[in-house]
Protein backbone atom coordinates (compact mmCIF):
# COMPACT_ATOMS: atom_id res chain seq x y z
CA UNK A 1 0.00 0.00 0.00
CA UNK A 2 1.44 3.35 -1.26
CA UNK A 3 1.09 6.39 1.65
CA UNK A 4 1.00 9.80 0.78
CA UNK A 5 2.83 11.86 3.56
CA UNK A 6 -0.63 13.80 5.08
CA UNK A 7 0.08 17.59 4.92
CA UNK A 8 -2.60 18.67 7.48
CA UNK A 9 -2.97 15.49 9.51
CA UNK A 10 -1.37 17.38 12.51
CA UNK A 11 -2.18 21.26 12.92
CA UNK A 12 1.94 21.07 13.32
CA UNK A 13 2.54 18.89 10.38
CA UNK A 14 4.16 21.88 7.78
CA UNK A 15 6.13 21.45 4.80
CA UNK A 16 5.49 17.33 4.66
CA UNK A 17 4.79 18.37 0.56
CA UNK A 18 8.46 19.55 0.22
CA UNK A 19 10.25 16.01 1.59
CA UNK A 20 13.68 15.63 -0.06
CA UNK A 21 12.85 11.97 -0.07
CA UNK A 22 11.44 9.30 1.04
CA UNK A 23 11.42 5.36 1.39
CA UNK A 24 8.60 3.09 1.57
CA UNK A 25 8.58 -0.32 4.02
CA UNK A 26 6.12 -2.81 4.85
CA UNK A 27 5.86 -5.12 8.13
CA UNK A 28 3.41 -7.92 7.28
CA UNK A 29 0.13 -5.67 7.52
CA UNK A 30 1.75 -2.70 8.47
CA UNK A 31 3.08 0.07 6.12
CA UNK A 32 5.38 2.54 6.80
CA UNK A 33 6.64 5.76 4.98
CA UNK A 34 9.90 7.23 6.10
CA UNK A 35 10.70 10.97 4.98
CA UNK A 36 13.08 13.60 6.09
CA UNK A 37 11.80 17.19 6.15
CA UNK A 38 14.45 19.89 6.85
CA UNK A 39 16.32 18.82 10.08
CA UNK A 40 13.45 16.04 10.89
CA UNK A 41 12.09 12.46 10.64
CA UNK A 42 8.58 12.12 9.94
CA UNK A 43 7.37 8.40 9.78
CA UNK A 44 3.88 7.89 8.51
CA UNK A 45 2.68 4.25 9.78
CA UNK A 46 -0.40 2.33 8.72
CA UNK A 47 -2.45 -0.28 9.67
CA UNK A 48 -5.57 -2.33 9.51
CA UNK A 49 -7.68 -2.20 12.94
CA UNK A 50 -11.51 -2.84 12.60
CA UNK A 51 -12.68 -1.67 15.68
CA UNK A 52 -11.64 2.36 17.06
CA UNK A 53 -10.67 2.18 20.98
CA UNK A 54 -10.26 5.79 22.33
CA UNK A 55 -10.92 5.08 25.42
CA UNK A 56 -8.67 3.67 28.39
CA UNK A 57 -9.02 2.07 31.54
CA UNK A 58 -12.19 4.98 32.55
CA UNK A 59 -13.51 4.89 36.34
CA UNK A 60 -17.41 3.83 35.79
CA UNK A 61 -19.80 4.06 38.62
CA UNK A 62 -21.21 0.60 39.66
CA UNK A 63 -23.05 -0.12 42.93
CA UNK A 64 -22.45 3.06 44.83
CA UNK A 65 -18.50 3.36 43.79
CA UNK A 66 -16.38 3.64 40.93
CA UNK A 67 -14.18 0.77 39.34
CA UNK A 68 -11.93 0.31 36.68
CA UNK A 69 -13.06 -0.44 33.38
CA UNK A 70 -11.81 -3.14 31.53
CA UNK A 71 -11.60 -0.81 28.00
CA UNK A 72 -8.20 -0.12 26.70
CA UNK A 73 -7.28 2.65 23.57
CA UNK A 74 -5.11 1.17 20.39
CA UNK A 75 -1.62 2.07 20.13
CA UNK A 76 1.38 1.71 17.97
CA UNK A 77 5.01 1.59 18.87
CA UNK A 78 8.50 2.66 16.94
CA UNK A 79 11.87 1.47 18.18
CA UNK A 80 14.90 2.65 16.54
CA UNK A 81 18.68 1.15 17.12
CA UNK A 82 21.27 1.94 15.45
CA UNK A 83 23.30 -0.82 13.15
CA UNK A 84 21.29 -4.05 11.22
CA UNK A 85 18.68 -5.15 12.04
CA UNK A 86 18.00 -8.01 14.72
CA UNK A 87 15.80 -8.87 16.79
CA UNK A 88 15.01 -7.48 19.96
CA UNK A 89 15.46 -11.00 21.72
CA UNK A 90 18.62 -11.85 19.75
CA UNK A 91 20.27 -12.56 23.23
CA UNK A 92 22.39 -9.18 22.35
CA UNK A 93 22.86 -6.46 24.64
CA UNK A 94 20.75 -3.51 23.02
CA UNK A 95 19.27 0.24 23.65
CA UNK A 96 16.28 0.99 21.47
CA UNK A 97 14.78 4.36 21.28
CA UNK A 98 10.83 4.14 21.49
CA UNK A 99 8.69 6.36 20.28
CA UNK A 100 5.25 4.94 22.35
CA UNK A 101 1.93 6.66 20.82
CA UNK A 102 -1.60 6.26 22.08
CA UNK A 103 -4.77 6.70 20.85
CA UNK A 104 -6.42 8.26 24.24
CA UNK A 105 -3.56 9.14 26.29
CA UNK A 106 -1.14 10.91 23.97
CA UNK A 107 -3.21 11.00 20.75
CA UNK A 108 -5.76 14.26 21.30
CA UNK A 109 -2.02 16.33 22.27
CA UNK A 110 -0.03 15.31 19.27
CA UNK A 111 2.57 13.50 20.97
CA UNK A 112 4.29 10.27 21.95
CA UNK A 113 6.02 8.81 24.59
CA UNK A 114 9.62 9.01 24.12
CA UNK A 115 11.60 6.39 25.96
CA UNK A 116 14.30 3.43 26.00
CA UNK A 117 14.28 -0.11 26.06
CA UNK A 118 17.27 -1.89 27.49
CA UNK A 119 18.15 -5.64 26.41
CA UNK A 120 20.90 -6.88 29.19
CA UNK A 121 22.51 -9.86 29.51
CA UNK A 122 22.77 -9.46 33.47
CA UNK A 123 20.09 -8.81 36.00
CA UNK A 124 20.16 -5.41 36.69
CA UNK A 125 17.98 -5.79 39.73
CA UNK A 126 15.05 -3.24 40.47
CA UNK A 127 11.65 -3.98 38.19
CA UNK A 128 13.54 -5.51 35.13
CA UNK A 129 11.32 -8.59 33.07
CA UNK A 130 13.69 -11.79 32.23
CA UNK A 131 12.68 -13.24 28.63
CA UNK A 132 14.10 -15.85 26.98
CA UNK A 133 16.17 -15.14 23.86
CA UNK A 134 16.57 -17.07 20.50
CA UNK A 135 19.76 -18.57 21.40
CA UNK A 136 18.08 -20.02 24.79
CA UNK A 137 20.00 -17.25 26.52
CA UNK A 138 18.26 -15.00 29.39
CA UNK A 139 18.07 -11.26 28.69
CA UNK A 140 16.87 -8.82 30.82
CA UNK A 141 15.05 -5.99 29.94
CA UNK A 142 14.17 -2.26 31.68
CA UNK A 143 11.53 0.29 29.73
CA UNK A 144 13.08 3.66 31.22
CA UNK A 145 10.86 6.97 29.97
CA UNK A 146 13.04 10.17 29.03
CA UNK A 147 13.87 12.50 31.24
CA UNK A 148 11.00 14.93 31.90
CA UNK A 149 7.14 15.62 31.67
CA UNK A 150 5.46 13.03 30.31
CA UNK A 151 2.19 14.25 28.07
CA UNK A 152 -0.35 12.00 29.80
CA UNK A 153 -1.64 12.65 33.35
CA UNK A 154 -2.97 10.05 35.66
CA UNK A 155 -6.18 10.97 37.38
CA UNK A 156 -7.26 10.57 40.85
CA UNK A 157 -10.33 7.78 41.74
CA UNK A 158 -13.34 10.09 42.30
CA UNK A 159 -14.68 9.41 45.90
CA UNK A 160 -18.19 10.91 44.96
CA UNK A 161 -20.30 10.95 41.76
CA UNK A 162 -19.28 12.74 39.15
CA UNK A 163 -20.85 10.97 36.02
CA UNK A 164 -21.11 7.54 34.80
CA UNK A 165 -17.75 7.29 33.28
CA UNK A 166 -15.05 9.67 34.57
CA UNK A 167 -11.79 9.52 32.69
CA UNK A 168 -8.77 7.81 34.82
CA UNK A 169 -5.75 10.21 32.17
CA UNK A 170 -5.73 13.88 31.81
CA UNK A 171 -2.91 15.80 30.26
CA UNK A 172 -0.32 17.81 31.30
CA UNK A 173 1.67 20.00 29.66
CA UNK A 174 4.77 18.15 28.07
CA UNK A 175 8.75 19.26 28.54
CA UNK A 176 11.98 17.85 28.49
CA UNK A 177 13.51 14.74 26.45
CA UNK A 178 10.34 13.07 27.20
CA UNK A 179 8.49 15.21 24.95
CA UNK A 180 10.69 15.01 21.76
CA UNK A 181 8.29 12.80 19.53
CA UNK A 182 5.40 15.03 17.60
CA UNK A 183 2.39 12.35 16.79
CA UNK A 184 -1.07 12.15 15.04
CA UNK A 185 -2.93 9.34 14.32
CA UNK A 186 -6.56 9.17 12.17
CA UNK A 187 -8.84 5.95 12.22
CA UNK A 188 -10.58 6.26 9.13
CA UNK A 189 -12.54 3.04 7.23
CA UNK A 190 -10.79 0.17 9.33
CA UNK A 191 -7.31 1.43 9.40
CA UNK A 192 -4.95 3.65 11.93
CA UNK A 193 -2.73 5.85 9.87
CA UNK A 194 -0.07 7.63 12.55
CA UNK A 195 2.41 10.49 11.67
CA UNK A 196 5.49 10.60 13.72
CA UNK A 197 8.19 13.20 14.11
CA UNK A 198 11.17 14.04 15.90
CA UNK A 199 14.34 16.53 15.10
CA UNK A 200 17.20 14.33 13.29
CA UNK A 201 19.38 14.94 17.07
CA UNK A 202 17.70 15.86 19.81
CA UNK A 203 21.18 16.87 21.38
CA UNK A 204 19.69 14.02 24.29
CA UNK A 205 22.23 10.91 25.56
CA UNK A 206 18.68 9.23 25.64
CA UNK A 207 17.52 9.92 22.02
CA UNK A 208 19.81 7.91 18.42
CA UNK A 209 21.15 10.63 16.54
CA UNK A 210 19.34 10.05 12.87
CA UNK A 211 22.17 10.88 10.05
CA UNK A 212 20.64 10.93 6.56
CA UNK A 213 22.31 8.00 4.54
CA UNK A 214 22.64 6.09 7.88
CA UNK A 215 21.27 2.28 8.08
CA UNK A 216 19.17 1.87 11.27
CA UNK A 217 16.96 -1.16 12.79
CA UNK A 218 13.24 -0.35 13.17
CA UNK A 219 10.91 -1.98 15.41
CA UNK A 220 7.09 -1.87 14.58
CA UNK A 221 4.72 -2.65 17.29
CA UNK A 222 0.71 -2.01 16.90
CA UNK A 223 -1.85 -3.16 19.50
CA UNK A 224 -5.83 -3.20 18.94
CA UNK A 225 -7.75 -2.32 22.49
CA UNK A 226 -9.86 -4.61 22.07
CA UNK A 227 -8.92 -7.89 22.93
CA UNK A 228 -5.45 -6.44 24.18
CA UNK A 229 -2.89 -8.43 25.59
CA UNK A 230 -0.20 -7.48 27.60
CA UNK A 231 3.78 -6.45 25.40
CA UNK A 232 6.39 -8.81 24.69
CA UNK A 233 9.03 -8.67 23.03
CA UNK A 234 7.76 -10.97 20.48
CA UNK A 235 5.17 -8.55 19.41
CA UNK A 236 8.29 -6.19 17.41
CA UNK A 237 8.97 -6.72 14.02
CA UNK A 238 12.30 -5.35 13.43
CA UNK A 239 13.09 -4.54 9.93
CA UNK A 240 16.17 -2.52 8.22
CA UNK A 241 15.69 1.04 7.37
CA UNK A 242 17.91 3.91 5.86
CA UNK A 243 17.30 7.47 6.35
CA UNK A 244 16.69 9.57 3.50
Amino acid sequence: MRLALMVGLCGWCNGCAGSTSARLYGVGDVAIQIARVGDRLRVVVSWPDATQNVTHRPWVWKNGAYEMSTEREDMAELSFAEGPARPVLSGDARSWDVWHWKAFRTNSAGYAIDKMHYYLTADPGGDAHSYRARSGATVWTTRPEDQGTNVQKRLPKPDQYQGDVVPQYGLDTPSGSVADVRAKGRWEAGRWTVEFSRALSTGHADDVAFVPGRTYALGVTTFDGRGHKEWTPDDVNVIEITVP
